[in-house]
């Protein structure tokens, strides 16, 4: 092998000199190993010592002449097999690398399509006649290029031509006169192909069970193909000699070149979404499949009706100034999934996306349904789908990022997808002061508890309470296994899920509106299921809507149940009941002398600046007093800038109650730098502020202790939020050994 000049006036051999006694030129040490050498000018390099001296760019490299390459320099990543520091080229436009090794070119080669041996040129220059062409592929060439020429005769070839060779495996030497006949044999031969470390084997057919992609163009393999078994790599035999560029009908204003390393796209011709090799131009950003841009013209096939699909003017829902574009997903594709972003469902057939928002792709008749919508749950304005960015969802509280959701912007108001269609039915108990909204099996709470029965949710269906952020098992609400409704005169039985038929459309008997066949529902066994109804709709006493249009429920004593009606009334009827909250963030109680309501606000509802950051803080967690409960403590490791804030509905506390807040600390026996007393305070939603400094050093070590911040008393003209805060960062003083447990809110009279 040898490499161009960039590093020397003359080409390179790389060989193992680990005999010689020469030094390299650079480092003037022995060569060893593997290395560089110029016969000419007896001129020696280091393999380390070339990777030193690499050009920053390389311009009209043979391989890569149409755009410059730029070195570029990675550690342990998987350009190189052993892990180790190595050396790459990349052009940037078309997203090609090049291993430096792999830039350099053998000084002589051989193809099929010569018997003679082929010697690399700088240049060569046959007549006088300024047109000169490769003897491969018959296209012109430029004289100034290099090139391998045969010494004997006037065979000249690209070198891209001469490197893209056949090498026959099991070809009997005394038959090289009739290469052509032999390899019309049945003779099994490999190739080297440029996408793929290995060789490829020839295979006349496949087994009947077997079901292959060609890598290339993604169509099935039925017959001929090359293979490497180890790697599950597949080829049509005419996929194999793909051309590097093409011109075609549908885009006259560039050439397209052969992409290798796409992972999924749609194509501009057939509108079919797939993988495998793509002929693009980038300027453009227009590409085809390999069976779209090696035809003539587009093909006329079932794809054609898809094709007239794609008149109809579509605008993205989520932002009318974006363009949808349609695409086809074919069912064999079975290594590329493609999910709906909204229903979450496989795409399979036609489908849209917006690249503007996101990449986002959704079935056809999903995008049929975003479209306005309108929820008591925010009954000031309708909500628009749009494509959130990282607003925080009003229901679950968790980011939306890059998803489908509803949002009022004048309100500020954002919804999950799967949330906003939680909220359109609302359960009303007279345990709970808040509606209950049920969730079904899209959304996944599998590490948050049950606030009644402390077990996990997993991916069971739960019933949620926005307001309080409370999660409850459906045999925690309880929800009856049967009820008798006035609306039929049989009994209905309650099933996890129900799909009456195959139309795909699924109603409510009882409200006529549509529901999810994934969810529970009510249903009678003796009708054959003729009679389904939402569990909202089936518990209601006298089945009318109230004038919030909520479903009241008020008697389920009556109900014949398996399940004890008394597990609601226990969850937040007792008195000295502690409840925790938002994923026990916080916990709430009532004060057995005073009947007040009593409220913790553990760590994790704290937001504490570098929190995150393991340098500064460390989180742990540890079992809450007289409870199985874990919680979130913060311990701080080593800030100068301590500050730490949490906002509180005071709706929340009981009225005209005289309250005291307190934060609960403890300092570790390596605690310092509290020398400087720390500021704790909090504001009134009215405006009126209240704060102390207090010194932690002397405080006892390895306890919990008790800071108090504060009194305020609740009436009607304080409404909104309560911000309580704790900070240090006037001095810049480094200060350690806190951990944080968190803030009481509790009654004094």
């Amino acid at each position: 092998m040898d490499i161009k000049p960039y590093l020397h006036e003359h080409h390179l051999l790389y060989d193992d000199y680990s005999e010689s006694k020469a030094l390299c030129n650079i480092c003037n040490k022995k060569m060893d190993g593997l290395s560089y050498y110029c016969e000419r000018c007896e001129f020696w390099l280091h393999n380390s010592c070339v990777h030193q001296q690499l050009p920053l760019q390389i311009s009209a490299h043979p391989l890569h002449s149409q755009h410059n390459l730029s070195l570029l320099w990675i550690c342990g990543f998987n350009f190189d097999a052993l892990g180790r520091e190595s050396a790459f080229y990349r052009c940037v436009q078309c997203n090609f690398n090049y291993h430096f090794n792999c830039l350099t070119i053998s000084h002589s080669t051989s193809h099929k399509y010569h018997r003679h041996d082929l010697v690399l040129m700088d240049s060569f220059i046959e007549d006088v006649s300024e047109e000169y062409y490769c003897d491969i592929c018959e296209e012109e060439r430029k004289p100034k290029h290099s090139v391998y020429c045969c010494k004997k005769c006037k065979f000249i070839a690209h070198i891209e031509c001469a490197l893209k060779k056949v090498v026959d495996i099991k070809l009997d030497q005394c038959l090289t006169s009739s290469l052509l006949d032999s390899e019309a044999s049945s003779l099994k031969v490999q190739i080297e192909h440029f996408d793929h470390q290995h060789a490829l084997s020839y295979n006349e057919s496949i087994e009947q069970s077997e079901s292959l992609l060609c890598n290339a163009c993604h169509q099935e393999v039925f017959d001929q193909h090359y293979a490497c078994e180890d790697c599950k790599y597949n080829l049509h035999e005419k996929c194999t000699t793909l051309p590097y560029e093409v011109s075609h009908p549908l885009h006259c204003q560039h050439p397209l070149k052969l992409f290798t390393d796409i992972v999924e796209f749609t194509c501009h011709a057939c509108r079919d979404h797939s993988g495998g090799f793509a002929y693009m131009c980038l300027p453009c950003d227009f590409q085809l499949d390999v069976k779209c841009a090696t035809s003539p013209i587009p093909p006329k096939n079932e794809g054609q009706k898809l094709k007239e699909m794609e008149k109809v003017f579509k605008l993205c829902p989520f932002n009318q100034n974006h363009k949808l574009d349609f695409f086809n997903r074919r069912s064999n594709l079975k290594d590329l999934a493609v999910e709906c972003n909204a229903c979450k469902l496989p795409i399979l057939g036609p489908g849209y996306t917006c690249r503007d928002c996101f990449n986002i792709k959704i079935h056809e008749s999903c995008l049929a349904l975003m479209r306005e919508m309108q929820l008591n749950f925010h009954p000031l304005h309708p909500l628009d789908p749009q494509i959130g960015d990282w607003e925080n969802c009003s229901a679950c509280r968790f980011k939306i990022i890059e998803s489908i959701d509803y949002s009022c912007r004048q309100c500020d108001f954002h919804l999950h997808l799967h949330c906003a269609n939680s909220l359109k039915l609302a359960l009303k108990i007279k345990s709970h002061m808040h509606n209950l909204y049920y969730f079904g099996p899209d959304y996944e709470k599998s590490y948050q508890l049950c606030n009644k029965c402390k077990s996990y949710i997993g991916k069971e269906p739960f019933y949620y309470c926005v307001e309080c952020n409370m999660n409850l098992h459906l045999k925690c609400v309880p929800i009856p296994c049967s009820v008798k409704s006035k609306c039929h005169m049989h009994r209905l039985t309650l099933k996890d899920h129900f799909v009456e038929d195959d139309s795909g459309e699924y109603y409510c008997d009882i409200c006529e509106e549509e529901r999810n066949s994934k969810n529970h529902c009510y249903y009678c066994e003796e009708c054959a299921g003729q009679f389904v109804a939402h569990i909202e709709c089936a518990l209601l006493t006298d089945f009318e809507f109230t004038d919030e249009n909520f479903h009241e429920f008020f008697n389920l004593k009556d109900v014949d149940s398996p399940i004890e009606s008394s597990s609601t009334d226990e969850l937040l009827s007792q008195p000295h009941a502690e409840v925790y909250l938002n994923q026990n963030r916080m916990k709430y109680w009532v004060d057995k002398k005073l009947n007040k309501y009593c409220f913790m606000l553990f760590a994790r509802d704290l937001s504490i600046t570098w929190a995150e950051n393991h340098r500064y803080w460390r989180w742990s967690y540890q079992r809450e007093t007289n409870s199985d409960v874990l919680i979130d403590v913060a311990e701080l490791l080593d800030v100068c800038w301590l500050e730490m804030n949490v906002k509180f509905n005071v709706k929340k506390l009981s009225p005209k109650t005289l309250y005291g807040l307190v934060f609960v600390l403890m300092l570790t026996k390596e605690a310092r730098g509290w020398e400087t007393p720390v500021n704790f305070g909090f504001t009134l939603p009215n405006g009126y502020k209240v704060e102390r400094k207090e010194t932690l050093k002397s405080k006892p070590r390895g306890v919990w202790i008790e800071i108090p911040v504060g009194e305020f008393t609740t009436s009607s003209e304080i409404v909104g939020e309560l911000d309580i805060y704790c900070h240090e960062y006037a001095t810049g003083n480094w200060k350690r050994g806190l951990i944080v447990k968190g803030v009481t809110i509790l009654p004094k009279n």
